[in-house]
């Protein structure tokens, strides 16, 4: 830590600490009593941090080509020290940020948090859910293993089938028609490049928006605060009760801390049950064996595409994979391409709830619609989990 006379002099000449406060919000005013269920969002860009900090360590060793991928992994996860601590941190941080995602959105919705003016806010939490989906479908086949290789061909396979659209997007993300080296490139640039712009300019956008309702929610409180104004509010006006105490060290704190506990959620996994990496369960059919893994990080064998191999998608889009299964081939479409728009436009669609239904009523079917989705979604994925697990025969029919 500087000198507090030297922290005066640099601050005289560049005006850090104003940056570092509006970056951090260390100066906002945020509600009466500090609230723990408005944490998941600072939570989840402390997370990001994490995901940029050791995704650059692991860019130093990563080798993006069809010949070297599987080879650098491997060297990261033996060779290099802490190396699969820092690979593992990188993968199951991803995930933690999709379940930190579906929760903040839960929260934000059983608070109102949609409600004019805070629309776009709203708006941009899907969008960087959908960014971090994106980021962590992109990054799971970089190790070009087996597992990786094949069950990105399932997640091409799916997004091919949209209509009009399809062939093209899967042409696209996949480099031509075939898996190859162009399919790692493109992969490895959309994750480390692409994506990552659009999460920060979101991010930018989605604190601007929340700076902006701030400050205005600040001015109001001023100005009912205010004697010489005559201006009251309301006894449920939402600002009311609320801008009394900084963001910093009350919010801060508890952000801090529930990063830190979901943080070593994900350390226990990794320390405390290292055997996890290893296991796996073999199913064989007509001469031929197959890994289904039980770990999600386990590296598998390099990726072959003359070796069969039984792969599932990762476990958020794996009730696209189930449904694909209950309705015959013509029909796919509808859970493709169709159902993932309705979805999508019924989530887009909840500020206008309230306009249609009441303010009691809209939101409270837009919570049903969010947990009854949630656990339609986790339901079906839990029935084909469990099917393949009791029924290995299950799975080969499928595969």
């Amino acid at each position: 830590m500087l000198p507090q006379k030297a922290q005066q002099w640099i601050d005289e000449r560049t005006g850090y600490k104003n940056f570092l406060h509006a970056i951090f919000l260390l100066n906002f005013p945020t509600q009466r009593r500090s609230r723990w269920q408005f944490l998941w969002g600072g939570a989840l860009v402390l997370m990001m941090l994490v995901e940029m900090v050791t995704g650059a360590l692991l860019m130093t060793v990563y080798s993006p080509s069809e010949a070297s991928a599987w080879g650098s992994v491997h060297y990261i996860e033996t060779q290099v020290d802490l190396g699969w601590f820092v690979r593992g941190l990188h993968h199951y941080t991803a995930h933690m940020m999709i379940v930190a995602i579906i929760v903040h959105i839960f929260l934000v919705i059983i608070s109102a948090g949609y409600r004019k003016p805070k629309e776009f806010i709203y708006w941009t939490s899907l969008l960087i859910g959908g960014v971090i989906i994106g980021l962590t479908i992109t990054g799971n086949p970089l190790p070009w293993d087996q597992k990786g290789y094949w069950s990105y061909q399932i997640e091409t396979g799916i997004a091919g089938t949209m209509p009009v659209i399809g062939s093209t997007l899967r042409s696209l993300v996949v480099g031509g028609s075939e898996f190859g080296n162009l399919t790692l490139t493109r992969l490895y640039t959309i994750h480390v490049i692409v994506l990552p712009v659009i999460a920060l300019l979101l991010f930018t956008f989605h604190m601007a928006l929340i700076r902006r309702e701030r400050l205005r929610t600040a001015k109001i409180r001023e100005a009912a605060d205010d004697p010489e104004i005559d201006f009251q509010l309301d006894e449920d006006d939402p600002v009311k009760d609320e801008i009394t105490q900084p963001y910093w060290p009350y919010q801060t704190t508890r952000t801090l801390v529930l990063t830190l506990i979901l943080m070593g959620i994900i350390i226990i996994q990794l320390i405390v049950y290292p055997a996890l990496k290893n296991q796996h369960v073999s199913v064989g059919h007509d001469g031929w064996e197959a890994d289904l893994p039980a770990s999600e990080i386990k590296l598998e064998a390099p990726a072959d595409s003359y070796i069969p191999y039984v792969a599932r998608p990762e476990w958020f889009v794996r009730f696209l994979f189930e449904l694909r299964h209950l309705v015959p081939k013509e029909l796919e479409v509808l859970v493709t391409a169709v159902l993932p728009g309705v979805i999508l436009a019924v989530l887009f669609l909840v500020p206008f709830y309230e306009k249609v239904f009441g303010e009691k009523w809209g939101q409270r079917l837009a919570i049903f619609v969010y947990v009854g989705g949630l656990l339609i979604i986790s339901g079906i994925s839990w029935y084909g989990i469990q099917m393949e697990r009791n029924a290995p025969g299950y799975a080969l029919k499928r595969s």
